[in-house]
């Protein structure tokens, strides 16, 4: 397996964990006074992925900020008719997704020791730019 990464980002250190959940995001509705398998369902919204990686970055106080305002300055990359940039993210089987950051934790337990643990959460597609300036198929930097 190899080590997950995300273009145009500094590394992101020891990754402990990946999770890529796929949501149908399926409208659901009772139908009254009827058993459950009479429920209503509908498939007409597509689908959702939520990718999410948890990591300890280690190193200086100064490696471990830029780690920091890597990710965030990513996360808020957007303003008034600026989108966030699509990155690509390629997890430890070697898949890659063109993603967007939706969150980003990070929590510093002990501060005389140079690391933190993080929380990466990422949503997979493009940014509304793409898709009206035909670039869909490009990663933006």
């Amino acid at each position: 397996m190899g080590t997950p990464t995300i273009s145009g980002l500094v590394a992101l250190g020891k990754v402990s964990s990946e999770r890529n959940n796929i949501d149908n995001n399926l409208i659901t509705k009772a139908v009254p006074t009827a058993s459950t398998d009479l429920t209503i369902q509908a498939n007409i919204m597509g689908k959702l992925r939520t990718i999410t990686i948890d990591g300890e970055k280690l190193g200086t106080e100064a490696e471990i900020n830029v780690f920091i305002q890597s990710i965030e300055s990513w996360l808020n990359s957007q303003g008034y008719l600026q989108f966030q940039s699509n990155k690509t993210y390629t997890d430890s089987f070697g898949n890659t997704y063109t993603v967007l950051a939706d969150s980003f934790d990070w929590t510093r337990t002990n501060l005389n020791i140079g690391s933190i643990n993080y929380t990466l959460t990422m949503k997979e597609g493009r940014t509304i730019s793409t898709i009206l300036l035909g670039t869909a198929g490009e990663e933006q930097s």
